[in-house]
């Protein structure tokens, strides 16, 4: 039932999807490949959920890493930072070395573009403390 998930009416059904796919498959590409398209999700609490699960895993299958480098290039500079900051933790999650300054440096803008505490700055605080900067 997990992939019809998309297609649920609630938001509040498909996070508790997510969180289901990722406890009942943990650590396999099946579960990152279910949860991986609510990146995209319409709500942001649903996106957010997607990208949670999808760092718990020790590991960021390909296609997810492509997908993850497409939204945090959309979402550069929008309105919205929390998928953009989200993406760039996948990413330094897949592949430091490939993606570590160019991203680390994606964050330090977000960051200065931040005034005062607000979930995103708590968000890049702890992509920063997990990657070792600051």
């Amino acid at each position: 039932t997990l992939p019809h998930l998309r297609n649920h009416p609630q938001h509040d059904a498909r996070c508790c999807g997510l969180i289901l796919a990722g406890t009942r498959l943990p650590e396999s590409t099946e579960a990152m490949l279910v949860i991986s398209p609510f990146m995209r999700d319409p709500h942001p609490l649903v996106r957010f959920t997607a990208f949670h699960q999808l760092l718990t895993f020790s590991w960021v299958e390909k296609t997810v890493e492509h997908l993850a480098f497409e939204i945090q290039e959309q979402e550069d500079m929008a309105t919205d930072q929390v998928p953009c900051v989200m993406a760039i933790r996948l990413l330094l999650k897949a592949d430091p070395a490939k993606y570590g300054r160019e991203m680390i440096r994606k964050l330090e803008v977000i960051h200065d573009l931040e005034f005062g505490e607000s979930m995103v700055t708590d968000l890049v605080e702890e992509a920063f403390q997990e990657f070792g900067q600051r």
